[in-house]
């Protein structure tokens, strides 16, 4: 997604302003530096709920009723959008043709951590987050993969439960005090 025009940038200001939308910008990664294109970017309902009612007829009902053999995936991203927003993380994804696109890309501190958020029971295939954590120079040392199975760990990724996705925060100073 992308605006032409000075107008169109300040009507998403203005909707961000209201805390009706979220941004996510995309990034280039060169070596350990992240480089924004802030005229490239993916929106985000800011209410998920209000996302369900609008959107596809009564999902918000399966979705109460536990039924999780619908395909949310665009429901879970706009979730974990809101999560990490509210965690205090910059929202950013990874998007070239060559690697393929990463969900999230979030900064704790001086490290990038890829992130994935999966939907469906083959979790295990990734072949973004592979591509990527394949680049040496990139040095990532570790990924997540969000999914609704239990922890468990394969090389370099880390599968983690969709609720575990709260504990997840941008990395606070030590208080002196």
């Amino acid at each position: 997604f992308g605006y032409t025009s000075r107008q169109d940038h300040i009507h998403f200001l203005l909707l961000e302003s209201l805390y009706l939308i979220l941004f996510r910008f995309i990034v280039l990664l060169r070596t350990v530096k992240i480089f924004l294109i802030l005229t490239l970017f993916k929106l985000f309902m800011a209410d998920t709920g209000l996302l369900c009612a609008a959107g596809i007829d009564n999902i918000q009902f399966s979705i109460l009723n536990g039924d999780l053999s619908i395909n949310m995936g665009s429901l879970l991203e706009n979730a974990f959008a809101q999560i990490f927003a509210a965690n205090g993380f910059k929202l950013w994804y990874f998007n070239k043709q060559k690697y393929g696109e990463l969900d999230f890309v979030l900064q704790l501190g001086p490290k990038c951590l890829p992130v994935e958020i999966k939907s469906g029971k083959d979790y295990r295939r990734h072949a973004a987050l592979n591509n990527i954590l394949g680049v040496s120079e990139w040095k990532f040392d570790e990924a997540i993969v969000f999914c609704m199975d239990n922890v468990s760990t394969d090389g370099k990724v880390t599968y983690l439960p969709w609720y575990m996705s709260m504990f997840l925060k941008t990395p606070q100073p030590e208080s002196y005090i």
